[in-house]
């Protein structure tokens, strides 16, 4: 699944997050970087193409979801060359701007004409034919989401709101907690551990009268699910774009790197693997069956083996021309957006080899 809100699933480590700080100088050694993998000189087949400028979208085992103006469309993919719409869910009053699946859980951003906001939750036990479950409202628009056990965590206008969903038809929506020193964006949540990006742009901030950009992380324990207390953070992560959580690991698009780290193993921030992308920038990636698919524009799609987080290792490439900027996975397919907004879709019933 990716983050789409892109890419709407995320440890017992508050001791070492506690040590977050002084653990993480910028004098740490480092794993060596990983190589770039080899190019694959090959041909995308096409299991399933949409052109145009394709919209927000998410997969969910051979189902693709995706916003219109007015509602959610359901595409399954069992038969890839032939997608078929099975259904559509239309929202009134409101129109949809923001989906994110989280475990087997779709949820709906629905943005009013009075600049009210409401999130909408699905059951996909049925992914051909969700299941509405309840909703709640919000004041400010949703940054990201994600949820741990019975408790939904989301930030919205830079502060972070824990909304107890253990009844999903009456959620109770909690307190609203400040970052630690910037606003707080996207979310990663496993066990009792939370960890939010928080980052500011300053207009004229930097030399020359260029913008200036402060990024951070910072790590909450939820041992109390509704009441996040605040354990450290790290400053001056300047590359950071985006991040994703995979069982106890944290897994951090840093530009052209990609980086893992386990915070049940070492509260060091720079001890883990690396992998540089190369040639080229990460403008998205997503992780399934122990893979990560990164997405390089121009350079295309390459895929990076997690198995060992210590050294990572690339497991594939293809070139896919149109240039490949948005990417959303899951068990069974991966679906991958170009700069034009035409969708490709893959096979990874055999993700070391991927169906190219």
């Amino acid at each position: 699944m990716s983050r789409h809100l892109s890419s709407l699933n995320r440890w017992c480590w508050l001791p070492l997050a506690i040590g977050l700080l002084a653990g993480c100088q910028e004098d740490s050694p480092l794993i060596p970087e990983s190589p770039p993998p080899p190019p694959h000189d090959v041909q995308l087949q096409q299991l399933a193409y949409l052109s145009g400028a394709f919209p927000p979208f998410d997969l969910f085992q051979d189902y693709l979801y995706y916003l219109g103006p007015t509602d959610l469309v359901i595409l399954d993919l069992g038969d890839p060359a032939n997608p078929d719409e099975t259904g559509r869910l239309g929202f009134s009053p409101g129109a949809p701007n923001h989906l994110r699946i989280s475990g087997n859980r779709l949820f709906v951003q629905l943005a009013a004409p009075d600049s009210d906001f409401r999130i909408q939750m699905f059951d996909l036990g049925n992914p051909a034919d969700p299941v509405f479950l309840g909703e709640f409202p919000l004041d400010h628009s949703l940054s990201d989401l994600t949820v741990s056990g019975n408790t939904l965590y989301l930030t919205s206008n830079g502060n972070l709101v824990p909304v107890d969903i253990t009844d999903p038809a009456d959620p109770v929506v909690g307190g609203s907690f400040p970052s630690a020193s910037y606003p707080a964006g996207l979310l990663a949540a496993t066990g009792d551990g939370l960890y939010v990006h928080e980052s500011l742009v300053v207009a004229g901030g930097g030399n020359w009268g260029v913008p200036s950009y402060h990024s951070g992380l910072s790590s909450w324990s939820i041992s109390e699910p509704m009441n996040p207390q605040h354990a450290a953070y790290r400053d001056s992560l300047p590359y950071m774009k985006s991040f994703e959580s995979d069982g106890p690991l944290l897994i951090f698009n840093e530009s052209s790197k990609l980086r893992v780290w386990n915070p049940t193993t070492s509260s060091n921030f720079r001890v883990g693997g690396m992998y540089q992308a190369w040639p080229g920038v990460i403008h998205g990636f997503d992780l399934a069956g122990g893979f990560a698919y990164l997405a390089l524009g121009e350079t295309g799609i390459q895929i990076v083996d997690l198995s060992d987080p210590v050294n990572l290792v690339g497991a594939g490439s293809h070139d896919r021309g149109s240039g490949a900027v948005d990417l959303a996975a899951s068990d069974t397919r991966l679906g991958s957006r170009n700069r034009l907004g035409d969708l490709e879709i893959l096979d990874l019933s055999s993700p070391a080899t991927p169906d190219f």
